[in-house]
């Protein structure tokens, strides 16, 4: 059965905007465990989120904020390098902690 052009449109914005949630959750469970000092849980959830290759660039630099929590610096690096690359719309602040974060791991 084929769907109207409306009712196309109108799935796809559906799915969009359940991603965008999902999305949303994933970034908000893995920073509630890494601040929370559960970095173990938050790499595993974060290792989840990303291994699709997501665009999300607050994703990427999550990952590698836990990865340099645990001392892993060189997928920190990679990870943090990632997020900053993909930039649409990354506030300064949080660019700014990110290229912080980046300098610190990347000696």
């Amino acid at each position: 059965m084929k769907l109207p052009s409306g009712w196309a449109w109108a799935a796809v914005a559906v799915a969009n905007g359940l991603a965008s949630t999902a999305t949303a959750v994933t970034r908000a469970a893995t920073q509630a465990l890494h601040r929370t000092g559960r970095d173990e849980p938050a790499l595993r959830r974060a290792r989840e989120a990303t291994r699709l290759g997501t665009p999300d660039p607050l994703l990427w630099i999550h990952r590698g904020a836990i990865e340099s929590s645990l001392g892993r610096d060189a997928p920190a690096a990679a990870h943090l390098r990632r997020g900053l690359a993909a930039d649409p719309g990354l506030s300064p602040w949080q660019r700014d902690a990110a290229e912080k974060l980046l300098v610190g791991v990347a000696r």
